[in-house]
């Protein structure tokens, strides 16, 4: 059976969503979700930013987001108080990118 698109891309997003969970993180998913973010993560009860994550999910290194995409993730985390991070396939692992500072994190 051929799946879709928007199958291929939930799997995604639940295979990130138990990455997330198994280092600590509390996650919500936006389901069906179009806009910006597709992932909402919180670890622990600090307010720091980068324990709150606002996660855009990219099925691999060839699909990665615009600059438009970019800009839209960094205005909605912000206003969730959260890091804005894009989650993508490289190499045949997930890879996450935090977009404030342009390059790759460790969860």
């Amino acid at each position: 059976m051929t799946s879709t698109q928007y199958q291929r891309g939930a799997a995604g997003e639940y295979y990130v969503i138990k990455l997330l969970e198994d280092k600590g993180y509390k996650t919500i998913r936006s389901s069906g979700s179009h806009g910006p973010i597709d992932i909402l993560a919180a670890k622990g009860a600090s307010v720091e930013k980068n324990h709150r994550l606002g996660v855009q999910v990219k099925k691999s290194e060839k699909h990665r987001m615009t600059t438009d995409e970019e800009q839209k993730l960094m205005e909605w985390a912000n206003l969730f108080e959260a890091l804005p991070v894009e989650a993508f396939k490289q190499n045949g692992r997930w890879a996450f990118r935090d977009l404030l500072m342009g390059e790759l994190m460790e969860l």
